[in-house]
């Protein structure tokens, strides 16, 4: 008589055509074998840091892979295909209602317990394979919890066959022969799993997605002995995996600045030189390197990290940057250095990761299908980059990649309660992680990033963080959380009180709690060194003057406004004034449709950027917001900014003479060569300088930029240090700005401070109520909030609205930007609730709820708004539905423009 396990089916096409539970659990414990097999680096750590020998934590993980599925037991899922349980057992009436992974979860604590392999176990092994079980029956992405009601899913018979599938794969896989508890210090091996199971959890996801795939796994109803078909499932592992190509490329040994920047080796930053000599130490570490505008940070980040990974402490890296548009900067320059990391045996892949990331024409084309025939994983043309279509379907698989780079949003997701966070964590589990411009984070991601640093040291990642202008307090609140990680919830404090600048920070720390903490000033390049005089401005009509000055002299100039109200009404102001030719005035920021706003970066880029030349640069006026701030390599001769805190101020000067030019504005390479060039002067437009400011001193000069910084002390502060000294001179002063601004406890503006902490302790507070709870490990008590993405906000500020633009042409409703993506190249943000929805003619109205219906992109919170085009603009005028007076503009030039009863108020809301 054949086992009653036999009788359950876990996959099915149709009701003739089924995969076995048990054939499917093997799959996925199969791929689970292999994958760790193949991942050296990672079970080493895992099983060392276990105190169990990597083979038997390979076995003890596959155990739990193959009852991962055991919820499928229950009479009420087999109901799901009445056919088949009709062919298989008997007809029933049972309902599914309760998730499968649910009752996993009651049949681990209320069949299994029953079972005398675990029942004679001591509280303390049972907690320790607890943990276990959460992850593995928890594959769906997020933490489950036993429910009682789940008991009326379960017949008698279920439960026999749950507990005789149990004791089969006990007995399999020898578990009795791994778990030597009278030699393992549980409590202690409890608090290491649980740090770990988060991203076991991420690895139980991938096995059983991979394991799911019936083009490797062909469906098998045959009742075969389980070891004939374990073989046959390993082989068929290793294709998928192999497929799928995610086992980790082969890091070289021994990189160096030059192998991996040949081109600029000769010409190395002082940081670059530091970090391509510095001790690497043989444990975790973190590292942060503060250093100015143009030194070669990420350079030498990438140097760091590459000589991390080469001495076996991580697979890969991943570089987080604030912004989709310095991801995608980031993205092209890592394609072409990315592969000097890895030998030859197999290509790396290279990953974006951000929400608009198909939208790049070359990380589509990196698609690895697009490049090689099915299962031909041996290529190499050595040209461009490359990435796995399986890990390019999915920003929840890109960190899986060997290389990333992507918005911080998705690091951040991945110390989030949303679904399949642990499968983020997994691909940051074996990665060097880098992030940059750290202090440009507002004080609720910075919380979650700290959260989210504890939990990764605790798992032995190492981490480097950027930044041109990183207050101390700041530092030492991220040296800390990583210290603390490895604590494992202790408490300590480490200091570091360097005021040197540039300064390296490095904090090393292994499992022992042995740890070293240093400083290390270094000097920066001769040509980053810059001195900037600083002139202020408190009248607009000086700041036009200034701007037609700057054209007379065949110059180009920038000016950054702080909103993009004010951007634009700077803008249209210079349209009338004939000193400058349209053609070459152009305005910047991000409320232009999406295929209008790349198209408007990668002009500015062209204009302005480092390959920019006299000829394309004379009398050019670019008026833009922050987009321009960071990470975006762009040049002026002439720089204007409206007052900004003093770190913003530092960052927007950066774009000041960035490169080395002659007096005309072509690119030389010499200091001598561009001593002819003009002294760089900032020019801030703010309130007029006082001695004693009211709280209203800055909104009264810039009322719109007072909701964007509200902090009214630290601006006046700025301004006040600025007028000091009269010039910015990095690296030299630095510290004395950052700490000046950030460390005063004066008590002018108190109110103004008040507020702003007011604001900040909100913003902790929600991230608090947000945050993962890692101690408890990958369970349902790490969060009462489990929820999908799109309901988690990984940024504050306002609520974020989409909004489709769109035409309506022969009767249907058509994009307005026509590409390869037209939906997403036709949408933009606003803040929430700005706007609503507009009264339409009665075909129009049917038009919108026919693409509604069948396009389910939208949402019901998205808005479509139909433009009908007028000479160069497009317009949407008429009534919302709250029977206000609306009027839309929109121009490819200029971009989205509201007004709200234009003609009662003439405010641009």
């Amino acid at each position: 008589m054949s086992e009653m396990y036999y009788k359950y089916w876990g996959k099915c096409d149709d009701e003739n055509n089924y995969h076995l539970l048990i054939w499917h659990c093997l799959d996925v414990a199969a791929v689970g074998k292999v994958y760790l097999e193949q991942n050296h680096r990672l079970c080493f750590k895992i099983a060392s840091n276990l105190n169990m020998k990597k083979d038997k934590f390979i076995d003890l993980f596959c155990f739990f892979l193959a009852i991962h599925d055991i919820g499928k037991f229950a009479e009420s899922f087999q109901n799901l295909k009445p056919g088949i349980l009709q062919k298989l057992h008997k007809p029933s009436n049972k309902v599914y209602t309760n998730r499968h992974d649910t009752m996993g979860c009651y049949a681990w604590d209320k069949i299994l317990k029953q079972s005398p392999k675990i029942k004679g176990l001591s509280s303390e092994e049972k907690r320790f394979l607890n943990i276990w079980i959460r992850f593995s029956v928890g594959h769906h992405g997020k933490p489950v919890k036993a429910e009682k009601k789940c008991a009326l899913d379960f017949s008698q018979r279920d439960k026999q066959a749950t507990i005789d599938w149990f004791n089969e794969c006990y007995c399999f896989f020898e578990v009795d022969k791994i778990l030597d508890f009278e030699n393992i210090q549980l409590k202690d091996k409890s608090v290491v799993l649980k740090n770990y199971s988060w991203l076991l959890a991420g690895l139980t996801t991938l096995c059983d997605w991979l394991g799911s795939n019936s083009k490797y796994f062909s469906f098998c109803s045959e009742e075969l002995p389980i070891r004939d078909y374990w073989e046959k499932s390993k082989q068929n592992a290793e294709i998928s995996i192999n497929s799928a190509n995610i086992s980790p490329a082969n890091i070289k040994n021994d990189l160096t600045m030059k192998s991996l920047f040949p081109k600029f080796y000769n010409v190395a930053t002082p940081l670059q030189e530091y970090c391509n000599n510095v001790e690497i130490p043989n444990m975790s570490q973190c590292w942060i390197l503060e250093d100015v505008t143009g030194a070669g940070k990420t350079e030498a980040a990438l140097v760091l990290a590459s000589r991390i990974a080469s001495k076996g402490l991580a697979d890969g890296v991943f570089i987080a940057l604030p912004t989709m548009a310095t991801s995608n900067a980031m993205y092209e320059r890592m394609s072409e250095c990315y592969r000097a990391m890895f030998d030859s045996t197999r290509d790396p892949n290279l990953v974006l990761a951000h929400g608009a990331r198909h939208l790049s024409k070359n990380f589509r084309q990196s698609y690895l299908e697009n490049n090689i025939k099915d299962n031909d994983m041996n290529y190499s043309d050595g040209e461009g980059a490359k990435c796995s279509q399986w890990i390019a379907d999915s920003n929840k698989k890109a960190l899986l990649a060997d290389v990333g780079v992507g918005s911080l949003d998705q690091v951040l997701l991945a110390a989030l309660p949303v679904r399949h966070q642990s499968l983020r964590w997994l691909g940051l589990s074996n990665k060097v992680l880098i992030i940059d411009e750290i202090h440009a984070y507002d004080e609720y991601m910075l919380k979650i990033l700290n959260n989210e640093i504890k939990a990764l040291s605790a798992i032995g990642v190492s981490i480097i963080l950027l930044s041109a202008t990183l207050p101390s307090k700041l530092r030492n609140g991220l040296l800390n959380s990583y210290y603390e990680g490895k604590l494992n919830g202790g408490k300590s404090e480490i200091k570091c009180e360097s005021m040197e600048y540039p300064l390296v920070s490095h904090l090393a720390c292994d499992f022992q709690n042995n740890f070293s903490c240093d400083e290390y000033a270094v000097d920066t390049r001769d040509s980053v060194k810059r001195s900037v005089d600083v002139e202020f401005i408190d009248n607009e009509k000086e700041v036009f003057e200034l701007i037609k000055k700057t054209v007379a002299e065949g110059k180009c100039i920038c000016w950054i406004r702080n909103t993009v109200v004010d951007a634009n009404e700077s803008f249209e102001y210079l349209k009338k004034e004939e000193f400058i030719d349209e053609d070459r005035l152009h305005l910047f920021h991000s409320r232009f449709a999406m295929g209008d706003r790349i198209k408007v970066e990668n002009n500015v880029l062209e204009l302005f950027g480092k390959n920019s030349n006299h000829g394309m640069r004379r009398g050019r006026v670019l008026i833009a917001t922050q987009v321009v701030e960071q990470s975006l390599d762009l040049d002026f001769d002439v720089l204007i900014t409206d007052l900004a805190p003093i770190d913003y101020v530092i960052q927007r000067a950066g774009r000041l003479q960035r490169h080395l030019r002659n007096e005309k504005g072509d690119r030389v390479f010499t200091l001598d060569e561009a001593k002819d060039r003009k002294k760089p002067i900032l020019h801030i437009y703010g309130p007029i300088p006082t001695d004693d400011p009211t709280d209203d001193w800055y909104e009264e000069c810039l009322p719109r930029a007072n909701f964007v910084y509200q902090n009214t002390k630290v601006l006046w502060k700025t301004q006040q240090l600025l007028l000091k000294y009269k010039k910015i001179e990095m690296p030299k002063m630095a510290r004395t700005f950052i700490e000046g601004v950030y460390d005063d406890d004066s008590s002018i503006l108190m109110n103004s401070k008040l507020k702003s902490e007011g604001m900040d302790a909100m913003m902790k507070d929600v991230a608090d109520r947000f945050k993962i709870d890692f101690k408890e490990g990958y369970s349902s008590k790490s969060s009462i909030q489990w929820t999908e993405e799109e309901n988690v906000k990984t940024r504050l500020g306002d609520d974020q609205q989409t909004v489709y633009l769109v035409e309506f042409v022969d009767n249907k409703i058509v994009p307005f930007c026509m590409g390869d993506f037209p939906w997403d190249l036709s949408s933009l943000k606003t803040r929430f609730g700005i706007i609503n929805e507009m009264v339409y003619p009665q075909e129009i109205v049917t038009a919108i709820k026919e693409l509604r219906h069948n396009n389910k992109r939208f949402r019901d919170e998205d808005l479509i708004v139909v433009l009908e085009k007028k000479g160069d603009l497009y317009f949407a005028e008429g009534e919302n539905k709250k029977g206000n007076e609306v009027k839309i503009s929109y121009d490819r030039i200029i971009g989205w423009k509201y007004e709200k009863n234009p003609h009662c108020c003439g405010e641009n809301n």
